[in-house]
This record gives C-alpha cells, structure tokens and sequence, in this order.
C-alpha cells in the first residue's frame, strides 16, 4: 500500500521482490495506482490541469 509521503515508486521491498521473481511491476495494480498518485500530485501542485482519472495512463488497456 502506498503510503501518503511516499512518491509514485514502488516500495523498496516490493521492488526488489519483482526484480528476484521477475515480476513485471509496473503492469500491477500497484504499479498503476503509482502512476495515478503522481499524476494527481501533479495536479495538486498546477503542474497540470488533466484530471489524473481521465488523463493517459500506461498500465490501463486501451479503450475500444
């Protein structure tokens, strides 16, 4: 779980659990709520205006 001071990383010990199993993570859950806070964050800080719900992600499957 991402903590609320935490960036859009992955925790330590998750990260080095993906990389010993070669574990994709940036294709979990984990790895797109990371992209959602960053983007949000952004948000906060006027760095842009896109809703980070609406705006691109790259662990989402394309819309058809």
């Amino acid at each position: 779980m991402l903590g609320l001071c935490s960036s859009a990383e992955p925790d330590l010990s998750y990260a080095v659990y993906c990389d010993r199993t070669n574990t994709p993570w940036r294709s979990t859950q984990q790895g797109e709520l990371a992209w959602t806070a960053d983007q949000a964050e952004r948000r906060r800080r006027g760095e842009t205006d896109e809703d980070p719900f609406e705006a691109y992600n790259p662990f989402r499957q394309g819309r058809h």
